[in-house]
């Protein structure tokens, strides 16, 4: 009883001073990252006949993540000479990154190019004791992604029927930044171009 009082009163005051008190958010679950853990990028291309090539899994750690999303937010605000620290040539600003965790880190995919890529096809990696190995696919419901040249959209579904009985889609516009979290895992992802 003596704690819910003081906690009372401590809201209490925090209002009185006009502080706004930090709403949850939806990376809240998500442990803090240090600079030097790693994780795993894989490049997917589209080319103009459908077909989809996956590049090999690069490591690269959460100071170059950052490093790179820091780069490319300042390019895109039309920052001159500002170019990506990118571990991959082909993972630039053009290309949309799409992450495992809702803050813009974590493994990451970049797909270039327009058209559907299956999610099932394209295999994720983690790293266990310094070793990279195999953790599925990237079918996620909760991320975050950043597009680039295209628009598009992420969904659970294969075509193009309404929403509704437990089918989702997440469209986003050119350089678009989106958190989702959705009940059931995506399946595709479409870009336009």
């Amino acid at each position: 009883m003596k704690h819910s009082s003081v906690l009372l009163g401590l809201v209490s005051l925090l209002s009185a001073a006009g502080c706004a008190l930090d709403e949850p958010t939806e990376t809240d679950d998500q442990p803090p990252l240090l600079d030097d853990q790693v994780f795993y990028q894989t490049v997917v291309t589209t080319t103009p006949d459908g077909s989809v090539q996956l590049g090999e899994p690069i490591a690269i750690t959460v100071a170059q993540e950052r490093e790179q999303n820091e780069a490319r937010l300042a390019a895109e605000a039309g920052a001159s000479g500002v170019a990506p620290a990118v571990v991959d040539a082909s993972c630039g600003n053009a290309s949309i990154w799409l992450y495992s965790r809702t803050d813009l880190l974590g493994d990451r995919v970049c797909f270039v190019g327009k058209g559907a890529v299956f999610l099932e096809e394209v295999p994720r990696y983690i790293t266990i004791n310094g070793k990279k190995y195999w953790a599925g696919d990237w079918r996620i419901s909760t991320g975050s992604f950043w597009a680039g040249v295209s628009a598009g959209r992420l969904s659970n579904h294969y075509d193009f029927e309404p929403d509704g009985n437990g089918r989702w889609t997440v469209p986003f516009d050119a350089y678009a930044q989106v958190v989702f979290n959705q009940p059931t895992r995506a399946h595709n992802i479409v870009l336009y171009q």
